[in-house]
């Protein structure tokens, strides 16, 4: 292993691309390469990127906004690979108004009205609701012996949680938008998060103008169509990105972090039959999942002051993205980081981002996560992966598989159901 000049045997991590499918299908194996190499590593593509790896460093700049902003873009938005500058785009320019892409102090803002809906108690509420939904799901394929895992129930579990749970979106649009997000061109390694978010405004701009004329429901559609933010109303077009931004990442992040770990356990029926035996371990192992799979991969940053970051000189007007997934696989901080180990302490990971733009979702995230992995291996205890599956994982900054066909012995559907909830 070439440390010094930053080769590994396959990748050269200074020519690191988030969105080249060989760098991406060994994403742990460059940010291991990373970690030899030093905390903060030079990617020259895209004009040149900072990607930080060591959990200190990450830790450092996700907590100090006034050095490193969030109100930034991901490299491919901001130039080619060769490093040409884009124009702006339209739809970006919007998004860089939602709160993921705004700091403090106008952060706050968002922050204090919008906190209320994500509460450890308010979120407790949906319980029920999130292990009804996951059942249903169950009962729709438990009969034929096969799913998919990612298609037939991570990702539409976390479309139901979001409709249901959080915009009280009515259940029965939910076929309109999977129509939506099918109508998407994907590639071999699934779809584009830009591209689904563009897809998805269309029919979030209905929605919320439909709740425009209805009684008020007190929930986070609510929330953003009447409180004031800076003195004054959000416009349409902003309701409307942080509502894509809210469906957006619920789906994909959580989702993902489902569909990863249903995988792992596929491969490891030793751990999976000691959860389905004591599902009081569920909730660890949902965390050390979190360690070693974190969905949020990468997020970026401009640096606003010179500064020196893990022993590399920064320079105001720098871009930088903070790897997450890294920095939870930090070997100064965890042995044999890349393993899962279901007795590790997992207080350290920073799978839901730090600072204040640390995830606002975090509470419903691992609910709808534990209670995912508990219905699904009460009811399927024994799977496996079909015959010739090739793992793909998504080309983007999230962690998942565009696929996951399982096989098991078949079962059978639930006596009694209760209120419906589409397919």
């Amino acid at each position: 292993m070439e440390t010094a000049t930053g080769q590994c045997p396959l990748r050269d991590i200074h020519q690191f691309d988030m969105y080249d499918p060989e760098y991406v299908r060994g994403m742990f194996e460059v940010f291991a390469e990373m970690h030899r190499s030093g905390p903060v590593t030079r990617a020259e593509p895209y004009g040149g990127w900072w990607i930080v790896t060591g959990h200190k460093e990450v830790f450092e700049a996700a907590r100090d906004y006034r050095t490193f902003s969030r109100a930034t873009e991901f490299p491919t938005h901001c130039s080619t690979r060769e490093g040409v500058p884009k124009p702006p785009d339209p739809a970006n320019e919007i998004m860089l108004r939602t709160l993921i892409s705004i700091d403090p102090p106008r952060h706050k803002g968002y922050r204090l009205n919008l906190n209320p809906h994500f509460t450890p108690a308010v979120v407790a509420g949906s319980e029920p609701g999130i292990r009804e939904h996951a059942s249903r799901l169950i009962d729709g394929f438990i009969e034929s012996g096969r799913c998919d895992i990612w298609l037939d129930y991570a990702q539409p579990l976390a479309h139901l949680v979001i409709f249901a749970e959080v915009l009280n979106l009515p259940l029965e649009r939910l076929p309109e938008l999977f129509a939506i997000i099918e109508a998407v061109p994907a590639g071999p390694n699934g779809h584009s998060v830009d591209d689904l978010l563009a897809a998805m405004a269309g029919f979030v701009t209905d929605f919320v103008l439909e709740r425009r004329g209805q009684p008020p429901r007190g929930d986070v559609v609510e929330t953003l169509l009447t409180a004031e933010f800076e003195g004054k109303r959000l416009d349409l077009e902003l309701v409307v990105a942080n509502v894509v931004l809210i469906l957006a990442a619920g789906v994909e992040t959580t989702g993902s972090i489902v569909a990863t770990s249903l995988h792992h356990l596929a491969g490891d029926a030793a751990l999976r039959h000691r959860l389905t035996a004591d599902p009081a371990l569920t909730e660890q192992a949902c965390e050390e999942f979190l360690r070693v799979y974190g969905s949020v991969q990468l997020q970026p940053r401009t640096v606003m002051r010179d500064v020196e970051l893990g022993g590399q000189q920064l320079r105001a007007g720098d871009h930088v993205l903070l790897a997450y997934a890294a920095a939870s696989r930090d070997p100064k901080l965890y042995d044999s980081p890349e393993t899962f180990q279901l007795d590790r302490d997992t207080s350290h990971h920073v799978a839901f981002g730090l600072g204040a733009h640390r995830c606002i979702g975090s509470n419903l995230a691992r609910l709808e996560f534990r209670i995912a992995l508990e219905e699904f291996l009460r009811r399927i205890p024994d799977y496996e992966l079909a015959e010739g599956y090739v793992y793909r994982r998504k080309i983007d900054h999230i962690h998942g598989p565009v696929d996951l066909p399982v096989t098991f012995p078949a079962g059978a559907r639930r006596a009694v159901a209760t209120a419906a909830v589409p397919a």
